[in-house]
């Protein structure tokens, strides 16, 4: 992960994208124009070159300092898919696991005032400079959570794992909120949470998808049957 670009990312802005785009596209239509023998200044053709040029590199050149939102979210991805694979070697929990109810990795971002966040300008999604990933097993005597939180602008990261047993908790499931933005924008965010007397145990933030509910529904089921 290439923290420089990414903490450039998080620190720019699309003022610049938004100033040169209009004058590339002005200096492009005066080009093409005068392509056409349609003239509507003196020196058309190579004002509109420049305006063109100037334009793109204003647009442009400040990006190139900065991590692509693609770039980011493969190199989540990776980690993700790397970390899954490592905590289940490292745990070997293959023999406790209940059938049917395969581990689940989840993740997403870190959202609070400690963080820097930036909206895509393309897909305009929301990330943040920190993201936290976990993996849920279910055992057959309750689960076990491994959790690792990092940062994408420094070498910074926290790793921790509990378990619980089903009498430890009353129920599971996924919460949708939503984050006010400093510009009083609002995002959505869903996390995995772990309930007790009323009492939160465990939050994760996760992707809310057919997968964490299917995980819940299963796990809410060997509660009760532990209760039973």
């Amino acid at each position: 992960m290439n923290y420089k670009r990414n903490l450039n990312y998080f620190q720019s802005s699309d003022k610049w994208y938004y100033i040169g785009l209009p004058i590339a596209i002005v200096g492009g239509i005066l080009f093409i124009s005068a392509l056409f023998f349609f003239y509507l200044i003196p020196y058309q053709m190579p004002i509109g070159l420049v305006l063109t040029v100037i334009g793109a590199v204003i647009a442009f050149l400040p990006y190139s300092r900065c991590s692509k939102e693609a770039e980011i979210d493969e190199a989540l991805c990776a980690a993700t898919e790397n970390y899954s694979k490592e905590v289940s070697e490292r745990l070997s929990l293959e023999k406790e696991l209940i059938k049917n109810i395969a581990p689940l990795t989840v993740g997403g971002y870190v959202y609070g005032d400690h963080v820097l966040m930036r909206r895509g300008r393309i897909d305009r999604a929301c990330r943040t400079s920190e993201y936290h990933m976990a993996k849920i097993f279910c055992l057959k005597y309750g689960i076990v959570i491994s959790e690792k939180a990092f940062s994408l602008i420094e070498a910074s990261e926290n790793e921790k794992m509990d378990s619980f047993s089903f009498s430890d908790m009353d129920n599971v499931s996924v919460i949708d909120e939503q984050f006010l933005c400093k510009d009083q924008s609002k995002i959505k965010t869903s996390y995995f949470v772990i309930k007790k007397d009323g009492r939160e145990l465990v939050r994760l933030p996760v992707k809310h998808d057919i997968a964490i509910d299917k995980l819940c529904t299963a796990m809410n089921q060997m509660i009760s049957g532990g209760k039973g």
